[in-house]
This record gives structure tokens, sequence and C-alpha cells, in this order.
């Protein structure tokens, strides 16, 4: 049973996270609920990835939720970074760059623009430091959507373009597709890459 209960919160963690990734969001949060229940099932390696793929899945619900559930998600959000911080104090090369990405969608949210900038831009350095080529694509990606929903296109291009080559880089084809869908005004439509993984037109 124990076996069979790993195997179901590893499914629902990996589903969770493909969905967030797409931004089905309701369907995410579903999913990681579900996995959350069975969060002493897990593999201690799978613990971090779970904190900050459900802290990002609550901030990415977070402007749906009633002010009652605001005030209950927004205690896990802190809980979980402050496990994320705690962690990072550990070994900052694997896990600073969660943290700090946590912290801006936090500052941002909280409306202190100057931190959540300055927070975006240090995930996005810590991410690239430590080689985590995915989490630097989530989080270019991320800031660009923040830059968006503040109008500010130009800056906002910037970033997802930067998570393009990123997802590029990391063979996340569909991943691209799906930006340039998402974004068709801010993206051109890439059709081939050169050898250095940039993109061309």
């Amino acid at each position: 049973e124990s076996d069979s209960e790993s195997q179901l919160y590893c499914f629902y963690l990996i589903s969770a996270k493909i969905h967030y990734f797409f931004y089905k969001k309701e369907k995410a949060l579903e999913l990681i609920t579900k996995a959350e229940k069975l969060l002493t099932s897990y593999s201690p390696l799978d613990v971090p990835e779970h904190y900050f793929f459900h802290t990002l899945i609550l901030l990415d619900n977070y402007s749906d939720f009633s002010e009652e559930e605001k005030k209950r998600h927004w205690d896990t959000i802190k809980s979980n970074n402050e496990k994320l911080a705690d962690l990072a104090q550990g070994c900052p090369t694997n896990f600073e760059e969660k943290n700090l990405l946590i912290s801006a969608m936090v500052s941002g949210i909280s409306g202190n623009f100057i931190k959540a900038t300055e927070q975006f831009d240090a995930a996005i350095q810590a991410t690239r430091e430590g080689g985590f080529i995915q989490n630097e694509a989530l989080a270019n990606e991320l800031t660009a959507r923040y830059y968006l929903q503040r109008d500010k296109t130009t800056i906002a291009r910037a970033y997802l373009r930067e998570a393009c080559i990123s997802y590029i880089r990391w063979g996340a084809t569909m991943k691209i597709q799906h930006l340039e869908d998402s974004y068709p005004e801010l993206l051109k439509k890439r059709r081939r890459y050169d050898d250095s993984n940039a993109l061309q037109n």
C-alpha cells in the first residue's frame, strides 16, 4: 500500500506541474491538493519540489480565491516558503533560487514592486549559477508575466525571449509553442534554432 500511495503521489505531483506549466491553473490546484493529502508517501527528494510547486500553484490561483480562502492559503504560502528558506540556508545552491522566486511573487502580490523586481532578477541569477535550466526558464516566464500585469510590455518581451531560449535548451518544444500561442503579440513564431540554441526568426 505504501508503494502504491507513493506512486500515486508522484503521479499527482507530476501532473500538477504539467498543468501548471500550460496555464491549467484550476486543474493544477486540484491535483496538487490531492498530492498534499499523500505527502507522507513522498520520496524525500520530492519534498522541496512539492513545497515549490504547491506554492506556485496557490499563487497562480490566488486572485480567484474568496477572502477566507486567501487567508488560509496565504498561511500555507508563507509556511512553504519558510521551509524553502530553511533549506536554502543549508544548501543555497539547490534551494535558494526556489525561495527567491516564491519571495518575488509574494512581494508582487503584496504590492512591493521594487522588492519584487529585485527578487525576480536575483532568482533568475541563482538559477543560472546553479545550472537549473528549467527553473531559469520558469523564472524568466514568471517575471515576464509580472511585468505584463503592470502593462510593461517592452520589459516583459525581453524576459519572455529569455524564457524561450531557456526552454529551447531544456528541450521543451511544446512549451515554446504554448508561449507563442499565449503571447502572439510579443513572440514571433520561431521555426528554427541555430547551434547555440539561440532563437532565430
